[in-house]
């Protein structure tokens, strides 16, 4: 399946396998659901499928998103039957591939889906071991705390294996093991725990606990709309102002570890022909669709951007001159493979040319490092295009 290496996928479908056997398992309890159970279980599903729906991604170039769906799940953990929860879980599915059709998506949020569940059951086992949900003693409630750091663990443990064995990357250099992103989700843990713990004792306060959980959610999803000035609206990659802006710190950085760092220069070839043919707004679908496969075939640390007409840039940090032109040569197979859908049952294939330039090979300076990348990406274009060049 393209965008995902083998052991990738062999990882996710255990994981499904895995998550749809206990929730098997879990479905006999479905015959004990109280009408308030259901209630709450209603009104958790609806949260947590429209905050997977709406995610708030975080400024940088991590794809990481603060997403409130593991909150809603956790209190239901600590409400309901391990049959609804598993439910809760399964129906996270649907949401996100009725958005985006794509068989990919569906690969990715059925793993999501079964992650959550997987460790919602362990943390429902916990609290279960500890007396239950419905008292909160000393230790029903030392029980909550070790669920909460089970379902922050567990989820990033297969996560951080997914994107390691997808990237071919060690697993420590995921993203999702930076502090901010373990901090913000052991937040939204405990937020759910606490909105359970209320709706356990109080129900009606339910109302007034979850303004504290979706009202900051609400004003941070404004406050990102603030760095959309910063994304191309064609393609949904980082613009030109935002390159320039993050290169110079990038190299910064990379210069200070002593580590390398690559750019790629790329360019559609023949656009114009396809803006010719098919009209611009089918010029504008094939951009769409590069970006898409050059988000699938790159890491979660590299920089993406449209620099402007048919033309892109990547950042690749930590990568030398050969596995830079390594990843630049796959980028434009990928392009070459990929079937464009410019009409209704109609495709055509596009290819790209891509040029090469390495720090500290050719110096950290920024603007020299984009043009030495420009000027090999025109070499590829004289040698016959649908290659990749080393400056």
């Amino acid at each position: 399946m393209p965008g995902f290496s083998r052991p990738a996928l062999a990882l996710a479908f255990c994981t499904m396998a895995s998550a749809t056997l206990i929730a098997v398992r879990t479905l006999a309890s479905l015959g004990t659901v109280t009408g308030g159970q259901w209630f709450f279980f209603g009104l958790f599903t609806l949260l947590a499928a429209l905050s997977y729906l709406f995610p708030m991604r975080l400024e940088g170039d991590e794809p990481v998103s603060y997403i409130l769906s593991s909150a809603f799940l956790f209190a239901g953990v600590l409400l309901l039957p391990p049959g609804l929860v598993s439910v809760m879980c399964l129906l996270l599915v649907i949401p996100g591939y009725l958005r985006n059709r794509r068989r990919d998506r569906l690969v990715k949020d059925a793993f999501n889906a079964s992650n959550y569940l997987l460790a919602a059951q362990a943390s429902a086992w916990i609290i279960h071991l500890a007396g239950g949900g419905g008292h909160f003693g000393p230790v029903n409630l030392m029980a909550v705390l070790v669920a909460v750091a089970l379902n922050l663990g567990f989820g990033t443990v297969l996560v951080a294996g997914f994107l390691s064995l997808n990237l071919e990357a060690p697993f420590w250099t995921s993203p999702v093991w930076d502090p901010r992103f373990l901090a913000a989700d052991a937040m939204i843990s405990a937020m759910g725990a606490l909105l359970g713990i209320i709706a356990a004792v109080t129900p009606w306060a339910v109302a007034l606990a979850l303004i504290p959980l979706v009202l900051p959610y609400w004003l941070l999803r404004n406050i990102h709309l603030v760095h959309m000035v910063d994304v191309d609206p064609k393609t949904g990659l980082y613009n030109h102002r935002y390159f320039q802006k993050r290169l110079p710190d990038l190299l910064l950085r990379q210069k200070g570890r002593h580590r390398p760092l690559s750019v790629l220069f790329a360019d559609l070839d023949f656009l114009r022909e396809v803006n010719n043919t098919y009209g611009h707004l089918a010029g504008d679908q094939v951009l769409k669709q590069v970006a898409d496969v050059l988000l699938q075939h790159t890491r979660p640390g590299d920089l993406l951007a449209r620099w402007g007409g048919e033309e892109f840039v990547i950042v690749l940090p930590d990568s030398d001159p050969e596995l830079a032109l390594g990843v630049a040569q796959r980028l434009c197979d990928a392009i070459a493979n990929h079937a464009f859908s410019v009409a209704e049952a109609e495709s055509i294939r596009c290819t790209m040319s891509i040029g090469v330039a390495s720090a500290p090979d050719k110096g950290w300076d920024p603007g020299c490092l984009v043009h030495e990348a420009d000027q090999a990406m025109y070499r590829a274009k004289a040698a016959g295009r649908n290659q990749a060049c080393q400056a």
